[in-house]
């Protein structure tokens, strides 16, 4: 609902997106995934699906993600996602939202959102970069609540995608 929020207090947030038959635009279905953990435990979750206008692919969604975190957040959090070209373009926003540049419309939207959330003291504190698909069997202690969160957003993510396949008529 309208009061959903991912609190900076709470912890660190994880984006992910997934798609399913993207190379066919007939039946191709994406999702975003977003999650906040206590611990070992996802504390809240957002799966959003991707407009049918929009690119049926998961580099649409990992970028949908930064948005949708922005218009959820509460105070400062560290958001990590596993895409390194969103984390990329993050720190480089000014220059990615150029007219010209692929995604410009969406990474517009994200400076404007910024520069407003800066305004009340709110927003990403740091988009940084978690290796996504890591056994947590051969994950160092320190990386171990990364990549249970980095693995969480990738599951609602993929979940998110499948609950929105086509039906078997298309």
């Amino acid at each position: 609902g309208a009061n959903f929020h991912f609190d900076g207090d709470d912890g660190k947030v994880y984006v992910d997106g997934s798609a399913y038959s993207p190379i066919w635009p007939d039946i191709a279905h994406a999702a975003v995934g977003i999650v906040q953990m206590e611990g070992d435990v996802v504390a809240k979750s957002l799966g959003v699906t991707l407009p049918r206008v929009w690119p049926q692919s998961a580099a649409a969604a990992e970028r949908l993600a930064i948005l949708i975190v922005m218009q959820h957040i509460r105070g400062q959090a560290e958001v990590l996602s596993d895409c390194l070209g969103v984390t990329f373009a993050y720190r480089r926003l000014a220059a990615e939202a150029r007219p010209g540049k692929k995604w410009a419309g969406l990474w517009k939207q994200i400076l404007n959102l910024e520069k407003e959330l800066e305004a009340s003291g709110q927003g990403i504190s740091n988009l940084g970069w978690t290796k996504a698909h890591r056994d947590i069997r051969e994950v160092a202690a320190e990386d171990r609540d990364d990549c249970l969160g980095s693995a969480a957003a990738d599951e609602v993510a993929k979940q998110s995608a499948l609950n929105t396949a086509p039906p078997d008529d298309a």
